[in-house]
């Protein structure tokens, strides 16, 4: 690590930490960067949990989980679903599903999914 290198860490915010925390961390699993996703495509991405949330669709609960890369948020909606084990904040997880534009975030109706360690 070079001099200068070190001193962009040492000024650096911690949210621009964070994201080169994450990006490295889901860089090497053959998935998808979230700001790169192409939409109406399969695709995976991978990133970390960063909230949770249980909102009402179309009379129906749906479970809604925010995932973060480093590069941009994706939120995966699982319908009909209040929990699901193993899925909490601060954990790893690969998303397979077909990505579509929402208000300035990617959203992935009912995505198979992986948890990571």
């Amino acid at each position: 690590m070079s001099v200068r290198d070190k001193l962009r860490k040492l000024t650096a915010g911690t949210q621009e930490i964070e994201q080169g925390r994450l990006a490295g961390r889901y860089a090497g699993i053959g998935a998808t960067c979230i700001a790169d996703a192409p939409l109406r495509v399969r695709t995976r991405v991978a990133g970390e949990i960063t909230s949770i949330r249980v909102v009402p669709r179309a009379g129906s609960p749906s479970l809604e989980v925010t995932v973060n890369d480093g590069t941009g948020l994706a939120v995966a909606v699982f319908t009909g679903r209040t929990t699901i084990p193993g899925v909490n904040p601060s954990k790893g997880i690969a998303l397979d599903g077909v990505a579509r534009q929402d208000r300035r975030r990617i959203l992935l109706m009912n995505p198979a999914y992986q948890l990571l360690s």
